[in-house]
């Protein structure tokens, strides 16, 4: 059998509590990405592509992604957005949510209650 873990568990009390709650657990996307993002990941694996994509980056995300994501929210906010201290791409809702609450948690004793 499977071990249980965090995961299940929450899977399982999501399925239970049913639409009233959104699970942020481990995603198990329905649908398939669109043919054009599944080929720009198939271009930048190829060996001879001028893009580097065999390598870690930066944790909070390549520079180049950081820098278009900045440029589209600066047009949405309507002021000038930092890539490299404003923006910060993470893997996944939990990483985020983490990110999140550290950058607000300030000092011993402070607490978040979910």
């Amino acid at each position: 059998l499977p071990k249980q873990t965090v995961w299940t568990e929450f899977g399982a009390l999501a399925a239970e509590l049913g639409k009233s709650v959104c699970n942020l657990g481990q995603g198990f996307p329905d649908w398939a990405p669109p043919p054009f993002a599944a080929q720009a990941l198939l271009n930048v694996a190829e060996p001879e592509s001028p893009v580097s994509a065999h390598q870690y980056a930066r944790s909070a995300g390549l520079p180049a992604l950081c820098e278009v994501l900045a440029r589209r929210y600066s047009r949405h906010f309507n002021r000038d957005i930092d890539p490299a201290t404003e923006i910060a791409v993470t893997v996944g809702a939990t990483q985020a949510l983490l990110v999140s609450l550290m950058s607000i948690i300030e000092a011993p004793g402070d607490e978040i209650i979910l």
